[in-house]
């Protein structure tokens, strides 16, 4: 089979663009010759991802997403001679699969998505914006005209409640995978003396993500129940105003010595600063199916989060839901004092993370795109 891709690939962007790395590397492992369309103006991820694809064609984009969108278009004429079975487009933004539409409508090609997130598609999501508003509901009009492929069912059920949704899906088997060989490698050099923290937070530092949550755990054990809580975050902020706004809570809430903030960590040094923790909270509002959770059971620490669409994606114990933050304090509380359950757990968590590997994500992709042509001749 022979696709084009249409990505922006990225090992060190955000959970979708991981994904499309980790999955591009090894889709020829399953004979799938990939041609990639790319904005990606990083040489050395490019220059990694030349051994594992036929062909990379770059469009110089900028900020302008209609602008982006007519150059992806405009490169992809010179590809009418190419015999493509299949354009994919591995981000449902509007700026991959409007083009990934166009591009198949130029090439006379059938086309499918991977559908990351709802939050790019979402119409609501840019209140102000009437442009924004107008492209979001005219990629959704488009990605309802083929077969879709979701990362979880939580998409669905969040664009329904905003009165939109696909008509044509399917969430993949294994939608993500792990980095086994690094995490089987820190926890073997690990030794349980070194836990240093209680809790243990990953992702992007911003309110939706539950930071604010969290300074409220912390305040709440340590005020309330006399603990003496140390937490480690590990991400960026989304601005500085957020960061100093964050900083300015821990302040006033006489905490700013149990939270340690991190930053952006990755590979080996990210694991090994998440072992040091007894537990994994992960309050988030906004999410689908985070990647940071099976990262955290893999590691082989329990994970306390809110019961929400994306968080009943995983089905093990080792993924303790809460109803609102004073039920996961209360849940947390409990988790510190009893050292055998979290052991219990951590077993449980570990066990259930290893269904989760790049090689089952990638195959779960090319099912994918052999059920897109399928499901359209079936259509015509």
């Amino acid at each position: 089979m022979k696709i084009l891709l249409i990505a922006s690939p990225n090992p060190y962007g955000r959970g979708g663009e991981v994904r499309s790395y980790e999955v591009l590397r090894r889709l020829q492992n399953f004979g799938i010759h990939t041609n990639l369309l790319t904005d990606l103006n990083n040489v050395s991820v490019l220059n990694k991802l030349s051994d594992y694809i036929d062909c990379i064609y770059k469009a110089k984009c900028f900020k302008n997403h209609e602008l982006c969108i007519t150059l992806m278009i405009k490169k992809a004429m010179d590809l009418r001679n190419n015999d493509f079975d299949l354009i994919v487009s591995h981000s449902e933004h509007p700026r991959y699969s409007l083009s990934a539409y166009s591009i198949a409508k130029l090439l006379r090609r059938p086309w499918t998505a991977i559908i990351n997130s709802y939050i790019y598609i979402d119409p609501y999501t840019y209140k102000k914006s009437l442009t924004r508003f107008i492209r979001n509901t005219f990629a959704i009009h488009c990605l309802n005209k083929t077969l879709v492929h979701l990362v979880s069912y939580a998409i669905q059920d969040e664009l329904q409640k905003r009165g939109f949704g696909f008509k044509y899906y399917e969430v993949l088997e294994t939608p993500v995978g792990i980095d086994w060989e690094i995490i089987d490698h820190v926890r073997k050099e690990f030794k349980k003396e070194e836990k240093e923290y209680d809790l243990a937070f990953m992702g992007v530092l911003s309110a939706e993500k539950g930071i604010y949550d969290i300074a409220y755990i912390v305040y709440k054990l340590k005020k309330k129940l006399g603990k003496s809580i140390k937490v480690v975050l590990i991400g960026k902020f989304t601005s500085f105003t957020e960061e100093a706004k964050y900083l300015s809570l821990l302040n006033k809430l006489q905490i700013q010595n149990n939270v340690k903030i991190k930053g952006y960590l990755s590979g080996e040094v990210k694991y090994r600063e998440l072992l040091k923790a007894k537990l994994f909270v992960f309050p988030s509002r906004v999410d689908v199916f985070p990647i940071s959770i099976l990262e955290a059971l893999a590691l082989g620490l329990p994970v306390v989060t809110l019961d929400l669409p994306y968080s009943r994606e995983f089905k093990t114990n080792a993924v303790i839901k809460a109803r609102s933050i004073d039920e996961l304090v209360n849940i947390i509380n409990a988790l510190l004092s009893d050292d055998e359950l979290r052991e219990m757990l951590s077993t449980m968590g570990r066990r259930y993370a290893m269904n989760y590997t790049w090689e089952k994500a990638t195959l779960s992709e090319y099912k994918a795109y052999l059920k897109t042509v399928e499901w359209l001749n079936e259509v015509k």
